[in-house]
């Protein structure tokens, strides 16, 4: 009997995407983050790496540094009938060494399945809060427009940029979104607008159809301009517009600390529902 050839990680390259592809729409051990890009446009983002052995994948990891200080698990696949816990394992120990030379933080994820939230305690990860979602029932929402001089209209491609650099003041190093990020979240908009002060947005929304509902994806205002009423501007405007186009359902999440966000929701009506997403987070570099 031969013996049977022991597992090798080594980076992803740009040939896996149709195995991985493959594997994703038949392996039921599949990890995916909350996120408007796809995991396997990150295959050239460190470190993305690959399990293999006689050549054919066994696993996958991806946890790329986006943002900078932050790395978050966007991908992980164990092939079926593998040792998941085994994979798990050496990838994401291979991971986090790639990951202490780099400028990461923390290694933070978002489980939305039992198997992977028992993957993470078992290795260190620990709760450090939730994601809770809260839903508006549009029709029944009188529309009350707060007087303001700012401008509101339809965000464009060229705005991302500068929403970019308002994004992370307004979330910080671990929340915020990069650039590609942002990109394909417009991609993806059903309706996503800007409030702008002169010719300065400080304040943008992105909202998405989701088969049950509108969801207000992001909602995001400058730091100066926090706390003046700016987002129950911007949000009322998206909240007549929805009305007009028979759109019933607002659904958002916000984190469950959050308290001035969740005051914002509560002031227009929205009810928290009983579903809700752990994040999960390990430090990594001190």
């Amino acid at each position: 009997m031969l013996p049977q050839q022991k597992s090798s990680i080594r980076p992803a390259v740009p040939e896996d995407i149709p195995k991985l592809q493959s594997l994703i729409k038949s392996e039921q051990m599949v990890h995916k983050h909350l996120d408007w890009r796809s995991p396997l446009d990150r295959i050239d983002e460190t470190p993305f790496l690959i399990m293999e052995r006689s050549g054919r994948i066994t696993g996958a990891l991806s946890c790329p540094a986006d943002p900078s200080k932050t790395a978050w698990i966007q991908f992980f696949l164990a092939a079926a009938g593998e040792p998941s816990k085994i994979i798990w394992n050496e990838l994401i120990q291979a991971a986090i060494s790639i990951l202490e030379n780099s400028t990461a933080k923390h290694l933070l994820a978002i489980p939305i399945t039992p198997w992977f939230t028992n993957l993470l305690s078992n290795n260190g990860f620990k709760e450090l809060s939730r994601i809770i979602i809260l839903n508006l029932d549009t029709q029944n929402f009188q529309i009350v427009l707060p007087g303001t001089e700012h401008i509101i209209r339809d965000m464009q491609i060229s705005d991302i940029p500068e929403i970019e650099i308002l994004d992370r003041g307004s979330f910080g190093p671990v929340w915020h979104n990069t650039r590609k990020s942002l990109e394909a979240a417009f991609s993806k908009a059903y309706k996503a607008t800007v409030i702008l002060e002169k010719e300065t947005i400080i304040g943008y929304q992105i909202s998405t159809l989701s088969p049950r509902s509108t969801h207000l994806a992001r909602l995001a205002i400058h730091p100066a301009y926090q706390s003046k009423g700016i987002a129950s501007v911007i949000l009322t405007d998206l909240i007549k517009f929805l009305k007009t186009n028979n759109k019933n359902i607002l659904s958002v999440n916000t984190q469950q600390n959050n308290v001035c966000s969740k005051n914002l929701y509560k002031k227009f009506g929205f009810q928290p529902t009983n579903e809700y997403f752990p994040v999960f987070g390990l430090r990594i570099n001190k």
